[in-house]
């Protein structure tokens, strides 16, 4: 059984952790940034 928007709402997730390691490598408080422009 799939779940189109599940697994929709996964590559996202996946997409922001990606993008949180990027940035992260200069000890930005990268999180709380993100969680905000997600929301």
């Amino acid at each position: 059984m799939r779940h189109p928007e599940r697994e929709e709402l996964l590559h996202d997730h996946c997409l922001v952790l990606n993008r949180v390691q990027r940035r992260g490598d200069a000890g930005e408080p990268v999180w709380g940034a993100l969680d905000t422009v997600r929301l």
